[in-house]
Formats: structure tokens, sequence, C-alpha cells
């Protein structure tokens, strides 16, 4: 199935302005297994805080195995924290992906997947 991501701030939550094609998502769900991939191109954001990617196909489960890694496959001009790389995770008990080390930024571009376990 598809998917649309959407991009919001972890302090505030702010608008994206998207560009052509830049907010899609496609989706595999097998039994309680969920394989998500993604693709957001902002051209501009206001929101402030760390990133999080919203609006995931299904909620994630809250089980104690803790939360599912995320594989960044394209990061292009997102100003990282210094001396630190990305890291994503599908949290539990949620609908949405977080981006560590990476402040909101106003235009950037990245592509992932990820698979986690449903509720």
């Amino acid at each position: 199935g598809t998917w649309t991501p959407t991009v919001v701030g972890t302090s505030s939550a702010g608008t994206g302005t998207y560009a052509a094609n830049g907010q899609t998502g496609r989706y595999i769900k097998c039994g309680s297994l969920v394989h998500v991939q993604l693709r957001v191109l902002l051209t501009n954001h206001t929101g402030t805080g760390n990133i999080r990617i919203s609006g995931l196909p299904f909620n994630s489960a809250n089980y104690a195995e803790g939360h599912s890694a995320a594989s960044i496959s394209l990061l292009d001009n997102l100003a990282m924290t210094a001396g630190n790389y990305p890291s994503a995770i599908v949290n539990v008990n949620s609908n949405f992906i977080s981006l560590f080390q990476a402040p909101m930024d106003t235009a950037w571009n990245i592509c992932l997947s990820a698979s986690y376990i449903a509720a």
C-alpha cells in the first residue's frame, strides 16, 4: 500500500512544504510485520527540535524488546549535530520514526526503510 510521510519537529511541529513527489511512502504488511519505505524532499519547514517523520500506516506495538531500527539510504543537505552520524528508529507504541542527532533544517532530502511489529 501507500502512505504519506509527514515531517514534524519534536519541540514545535511546524509545517512543511514538499517538492513534487517529495512526500511518498510505500508499505507491505504480512501478519503483524510491517515494512515501510519513504522519501521526503522538503523545500521549507518551520518546525523546531529534532526531526520526526509521522504518519506510519500502522501503529507500532508496545513491546519489551524496544525500538526498531530504520535504515537511511539517502540523506542530503541536512545539517547534523557536530561529530555525530544520523540514526533513526521506529518508536514503540507510536506511528512515527525519530531521527537522532538531526535538528530540524529548512530544506533537505531523505530516503529510508524500516521494519517493525504493528500493534
